[in-house]
């Protein structure tokens, strides 16, 4: 591991740990998540966490609710060698990002 990427992975452990709204390869924040989560009908937010849940990111309950689960369950998500490889070759527009990256889970577009 080069010391670039020591820097900048020990710069997200301390945002993480500080509770901040860390970005992911996308430029997407757990926050822009949470909007767009929650701007959506009960059945779309139950299908992510469904999502999250089957992947082993979350544990919480199928609830339709933005908490701490959900967003933890983002944070590692965005975190993920998976996210990572796909995230950040995206170009559409940032608003499209913040909704894929809600969604991912829920394609198999990105294996």
């Amino acid at each position: 591991m080069n010391r670039r990427t020591l820097l900048a992975a020990a710069t997200c452990a301390v945002i993480a740990a500080a509770g901040g709204t860390l970005a992911g390869p996308a430029g997407v924040t757990v926050d822009e998540i949470r909007v767009a989560f929650e701007g959506r009908d009960i059945q779309a937010r139950e299908m992510v966490q469904r999502s999250l849940k089957g992947t082993g990111y979350y544990e919480g309950p199928i609830d339709g609710a933005w908490g701490p689960g959900t967003a933890s369950a983002y944070r590692e998500l965005m975190g993920s060698d998976r996210y990572r490889r796909h995230a950040p070759g995206w170009t559409w527009s940032h608003e499209v990002q913040v909704l894929e990256t809600m969604f991912f889970l829920t394609t198999d577009a990105y294996p």
